[in-house]
């Protein structure tokens, strides 16, 4: 299977800007990332198994580099139109609004998004490692510098990983790693199309879009019945001094056993009227 630019529904340009410029300076990551469909690549390691994996993160491109304010704000606006990007990500810890204005001051119309980072870099980077590991991030290309801090960086390396920061917060924008309800849900239980691709109900025989036939799942076989219980009759201690009382005898107050058994271990602390308030 061959993905096209045109079956990304997403493209992000995602940018971790340097504070400083100069040749002491760390680097500007810029990354492009793309979300796009499930893909098996064949003779790859990792392949994707997981059930109704419906989107795939794709790496477009690694422009990232050291680049005074305006070069790397002018980077990204080529990068947005180049690739037909849909948003702007960068994150604003230490240059906060300087960001922003910085990059508006090239491309006052673009859709910028400001992210904060509220947990240290390992923690944010582990929701991506996952996917790579999951097989559900692909790279277009080669991308010799961003995949050596893919693999060599650690905590305690001292280095900046601009790339690999541009990465996370591009993935993250994506939205690789929500599960939470909506379109997502609508989506794993939709029925694909294995002509056109389109989703359909669940439960659809024909495509929407190209009237052609879906695939059927197989039923589900019936459960078996339950095996018969056999009951044995209940003892209650009760404080009206009969003890050791059937409760299954016939002549017995069932009634009367709640009362006795309340009196005795007094009135439960939950219920459902009271759980309502």
């Amino acid at each position: 299977m061959n993905v096209k630019l045109t079956d990304l529904k997403r493209i992000v340009v995602a940018v971790d800007p340097a504070t400083t410029s100069g040749d002491n300076a760390d680097e500007t990551g810029i990354i492009v990332v793309g979300s796009g469909p499930h893909i098996e690549i064949e003779g790859a390691e990792v392949i994707c198994k997981i059930v109704n994996c419906k989107r795939h993160g794709y790496v477009l491109a690694d422009v990232s580099g050291k680049y005074s304010p305006d070069e790397w704000a002018g980077i990204v606006t080529e990068q947005f139109h180049k690739w037909n990007a849909d948003r702007i990500v960068a994150e604003g810890n230490q240059g906060g609004e300087m960001v922003e204005s910085v990059v508006r001051s090239v491309f006052p119309s673009a859709p910028f998004k400001r992210v904060h980072a509220k947990q240290g870099k390992r923690t944010r980077a582990e929701p991506m490692a996952a996917l790579y590991e999951q097989g559900r991030v692909h790279h277009c290309g080669s991308f010799p510098l961003l995949e050596d801090q893919l693999t060599t960086w650690t905590i305690d390396s001292g280095e900046s990983p601009d790339r690999l920061d541009a990465l996370v917060w591009g993935l993250a924008e994506l939205g690789l790693t929500k599960f939470s309800g909506g379109v997502e849900y609508i989506e794993a239980m939709a029925t694909e199309c294995e002509q056109c691709g389109a989703l359909n109900q669940k439960d659809a025989l024909l495509c929407e879009k190209c009237n052609g036939k879906l695939p059927q799942s197989e039923p589900e076989p019936e459960p078996e019945p339950p095996e018969e219980l056999h009951v044995q009759p209940t003892t209650l201690q009760l404080t009206s001094g009969v003890a050791g009382v059937d409760v299954g005898h016939t002549n017995y107050d069932a009634n009367r056993a709640v009362v006795d058994a309340i009196r005795q271990f007094g009135p439960q602390r939950w219920t459902p009227f009271n759980s309502r308030r």
